[in-house]
């Protein structure tokens, strides 16, 4: 079992800014806090942690790669991201020892 103690911030590459705005503040409770449109940045709160929302279509977003393989960008389920970083991490991440 994987023992997080703390996430500072995630990025997600987004295609509906405001879907996922009203999801992570609405559904979870996330709470706006920096907005840098110009760049193509929305930042929300979540406790001590920072979502970034990229929308693929803004500057930091279509500075990503296209590309198949690892480092590419795709859309996935979530339960096929759950299988998949569960195949990951159980081949990179060694049990804490309690």
């Amino acid at each position: 079992m994987i023992s997080i103690q703390a996430i500072d911030h995630v990025v997600l590459r987004i295609v509906d800014l405001d879907g996922m705005i009203r999801f992570y503040t609405e559904v979870l409770g996330a709470r706006l806090e920096k907005v840098q449109a110009e760049i193509g940045l929305w930042q929300l709160r979540v406790g001590t942690a920072l979502i970034d929302l990229v929308p693929v279509t803004g500057k930091l977003g279509a500075m990503a790669p296209r590309r198949r393989g690892k480092g590419a960008t795709s859309t996935i389920s979530a339960s096929g991201w759950r299988r998949g970083m569960a195949k990951r991490f159980s081949r990179t991440l060694r049990p804490t020892e309690s």
